[in-house]
């Protein structure tokens, strides 16, 4: 029976084409560059600052940084002193002309040594406890895990095959019929529930590995073998990761979050029993609490499913509520949703 129901879901071709439409903005969504780049950060001269000095932290390569920049500090003094001796015949027009190639290569590099600089002193501040930092370029890295945002084409693509599993007998009135079956019951709510649960996990794992593919594919995102607190956006982080490891965790909460949103979404279309409805309180399952956040501040915002989905919010200055970390209080309130949701249906005509 569980074949049965996956073949009418999968058969469907309005579904396929919301699948693939789907996966057709995931690739255009993953692509954007989100970066907020400093007006005098230079990207191309960081990343190849970043690339001469790819690997350990050392005090070292801190000295050298050091260096150069008081290197082209000492251009960016010289031209005064160039332009006076030139005046002054002095120096001949060869020497002149150095100093004013030297002067511009300084203006141009100076801004974005600062900017190097600063990342060196944080990664020597965190060194002292991790063994595993290191120099690399990390803006696409850390645009990635930044705008890590809510996976809205997991959420309606989830809204949409669930509710059409469940919904069609509603839509059709034939569900009077279907409950009087012998296997209209507890075995075909059985056999529903588990095509949503795979589909509910395919698409809360295939779409982030997406989103890794296609930014791994158009941008340079670094050494991911690198501690997570590389990347200053997630300094408060807490957690002794590797930033591949961190992307690995953020893929297997996206997944679970599919999964208990793929209960959630069974269980209205049961009860309610139309299926614009089922729509419109799925979605609003998600995004109310996200949306009343700045209303109720934090509490609010630890128990919004959208944490689950966008998991970048959820370990990113880390909350906690009664000592214990917002995901894992957010974990531990959905599957007892979950639990109450499957307990209500047990009683109903769908399992006998």
């Amino acid at each position: 029976m569980f074949r049965f129901e996956l073949y009418k879901a999968l058969r469907k071709k309005e579904l396929l084409l919301f699948f693939i439409i789907g996966i057709i903005i995931e690739v255009f969504i993953a692509g954007q560059d989100n970066r907020l780049i400093p007006g005098d950060l230079n990207v191309k001269i960081y990343k190849e600052y970043m690339n001469e000095l790819d690997g350990k932290y050392t005090n070292k390569k801190q000295q050298w940084i050091m260096s150069e920049q008081e290197k082209y500090q000492e251009y960016i003094e010289e031209k005064t002193i160039a332009e006076e001796k030139y005046d002054n015949d002095k120096i001949d027009a060869q020497e002149y002309k150095t100093a004013i190639r030297h002067y511009k290569e300084a203006s141009v590099k100076l801004p974005t040594l600062t900017f190097v600089l600063n990342r060196s002193i944080y990664l020597e501040e965190i060194a002292d406890n991790s063994d595993n930092v290191n120099f690399f370029y990390d803006l696409d890295a850390d645009d990635y895990i930044k705008n890590m945002g809510v996976d809205i084409v997991v959420i309606l693509l989830i809204t949409i095959f669930a509710v059409h599993i469940f919904g069609e007998d509603y839509n059709c009135g034939t569900d009077n019929i279907v409950a009087t079956c012998e296997k209209g019951r507890k075995k075909l709510f059985v056999a529903r529930l588990k095509c949503v649960l795979l589909i509910s996990f395919v698409a809360g794992a295939v779409f982030p590995i997406i989103e890794y593919a296609v930014k791994s594919y158009k941008y340079d995102l670094g050494n991911l073998n690198s501690d997570i607190k590389c990347l200053e956006s997630m300094s408060d982080c807490g957690l002794s990761l590797t930033i591949k490891e961190y992307l690995l965790m953020c893929t297997a909460v996206r997944i679970m979050a599919a999964i208990l949103f793929g209960i959630i979404v069974s269980g209205v279309i049961i009860l309610i029993k139309n299926t614009i409805a089922a729509y419109v309180v799925s979605v609003a399952v998600v995004y109310l609490p996200y949306l009343l956040y700045d209303t109720f501040g934090k509490l609010i915002n630890q128990i919004s499913l959208c944490k689950g989905f966008g998991v970048y919010k959820g370990f990113y200055k880390p909350q906690k509520i009664f000592g214990i970390h917002g995901m894992i209080i957010w974990a531990i309130l959905y599957i007892i949703i979950d639990i109450i949701i499957l307990t209500v249906l047990k009683k109903k005509k769908y399992n006998n």
